[in-house]
């Protein structure tokens, strides 16, 4: 019955991530993430969902720290090394700009 919930919870996270729901996409993954005795490949699955909600909510170290341990749980999953690496870029170049505009404050 627990490992029904986590599929059901891990699905429902995927459904609102292609409805744009993101913040009910990360409840949905924390949910599967709750249960005890989850796979680790099911449990690395809600990790990616839900650090592919994070992202897309403008949280990229919530992002970040969900596809990193993803990653541990699935290393030679694509996705999740692809989701992680645009997820570093974006922060990389959020990081530049903030740089360039503070920097402005002090010339």
């Amino acid at each position: 019955m627990k490992l029904l919930r986590a599929a059901l919870n891990s699905n429902a996270a995927l459904m609102n991530i292609k409805l744009g729901a993101w913040d009910d996409a990360v409840r949905a993954a924390t949910g599967a993430l709750e249960v005890e005795g989850v796979p680790d490949k099911d449990r690395a699955k809600a990790l990616f969902r839900r650090g592919l909600a994070h992202n897309q909510a403008k949280d990229e170290d919530g992002a970040l720290a969900d596809l990193q341990a993803a990653l541990k749980l699935a290393p030679e999953d694509a996705a999740v090394k692809a989701e992680l690496a645009a997820v570093k870029k974006t922060a990389a170049a959020r990081l530049a700009k903030e740089k360039a505009a503070y920097k402005k404050f002090f010339d």
